[in-house]
């Protein structure tokens, strides 16, 4: 993936739930580096700019020790808003105990097939 413009990343110390710096993306490909940070906890976090959809984690906690360096990346591609699931008209509604009802009859199924592989192999050796 290529560089985005207009994605928006934000460091948060976590102790203190305190922005500490924001940087927007620009057209050059560039790396970006949050520096002079003190060892703590961070939170970096990711905003996609609008029409894109994230295809990496949009946060990443972390925790600097005096003199490291943590390199991230984040992913955006072009592809607008998550289409929001809707209901397909005439559809029927599946009552709610059928769904464990077809699990137990399947923990079942494998029982007793587990049950009639052990019985043959029992029987079989004598």
């Amino acid at each position: 993936e290529g560089q985005v413009k207009g994605g928006v990343f934000t460091i948060t110390d976590t102790s203190s739930s305190k922005t500490l710096g924001t940087y927007t993306t620009g057209e050059k490909p560039e790396p970006y580096c949050f520096e002079k940070l003190q060892p703590a906890n961070y939170r970096i976090a990711l905003q996609a700019p609008a029409g894109y959809l994230s295809t990496t984690r949009v946060e990443w906690d972390l925790t600097l020790a005096m003199g490291s360096t943590a390199n991230l990346e984040f992913g955006a591609q072009l592809g607008g808003a998550a289409p929001t699931p809707t209901a397909v008209a005439g559809a029927a509604k599946q009552p709610a105990w059928l769904g464990p009802l077809v699990g137990a009859l399947g923990a079942m199924l494998l029982l007793g097939g587990a049950g009639l592989a052990g019985y043959l192999l029992l029987t079989r050796r004598r």
